[in-house]
C-alpha cells in the first residue's frame, strides 16, 4: 500500500519546516507529497521547494488545487476538493496524477470515470470536524475496480488504522497527522 504524506501549515510551521519534509520522508518513506496549504501567499515559491525535496527523496509530489501550477513546475500532480470536481478533465489532459477528493462510493465512481487517477475517500476514521467515519468496512464493500484506485484519507494517525487499511487492498492511504507523530520523533 502506497503513503500519501498530506503537509498542513499547522504541523509543519515555517515553510512547512524542510526539516520535518525530510525527518518524515526518512522514517515513512511516503511514495506521494501533497503540498496543502489553503492560506499561503507564496505558494508557488514554497512548491518549488517542494519540488526539490521530492526528486530527492523520488517521491510525486502533488499540489493541492493549483492545476496550472503544477502543470507548470512538471510537479507529478494535483489533488482537487470536492468543489474542483470540474477540474478532474483538465488535469487528466494535462497528464497529471489527478487525485478527487470524494465522501461516498458514487463520487468516488463519477471521479474515476471523469479520468481522476485516484479517489480520496474520507473520512475513514474520525477526524475532528470532518463527518461521521466510515470505517475501513466500508471499503471492503467498495466495488474492486473502485477500491484499487482509492486512496484513504481521515482519521488515520497510527499503524493500527493503517494496519486496518492494508487488509482492504486500497492503493493508498493519505493523512497529514500520521506523519508527524510526536513519539515518532517529528
Amino acid at each position: 500500500m502506497k503513503k500519501y504524506l498530506i503537509t498542513d501549515p499547522k504541523y509543519y510551521p515555517r515553510f512547512h519546516s524542510s526539516n520535518a519534509i525530510a525527518r518524515a520522508y526518512r522514517r515513512f518513506r511516503p511514495d506521494f507529497l501533497c503540498l496543502r496549504d489553503k492560506k499561503a501567499r507564496n505558494y508557488a515559491l514554497i512548491a518549488k521547494r517542494f519540488l526539490f525535496l521530492a526528486k530527492r527523496f523520488k517521491a510525486k509530489l502533488i499540489l493541492h488545487n493549483r492545476r496550472r501550477l503544477a502543470k507548470k513546475l512538471n510537479a507529478s500532480g494535483v489533488h482537487l476538493s470536492a468543489d474542483r470536481k470540474s477540474e478532474i478533465k483538465l488535469a487528466a489532459r494535462s497528464r497529471l496524477i489527478t487525485i478527487a477528493s470524494c465522501h461516498s462510493a458514487i463520487e468516488a465512481r463519477n471521479a474515476l470515470k471523469n479520468g481522476a487517477s485516484y479517489a480520496a475517500l474520507s473520512p475513514i476514521f474520525a477526524a475532528l470536524n470532518k463527518g461521521a467515519p466510515k470505517g475501513a468496512e466500508f471499503l471492503n464493500d467498495l466495488d474492486p475496480t473502485i477500491r484499487k484506485k482509492t486512496i484513504a484519507l481521515g482519521g488515520i494517525t497510527s499503524d493500527r488504522e493503517v494496519s486496518a487499511l492494508e487488509k482492504t487492498g486500497v492503493f493508498a492511504f493519505a493523512s497529514i497527522r500520521y506523519f508527524t507523530r510526536k513519539h515518532n520523533g517529528i
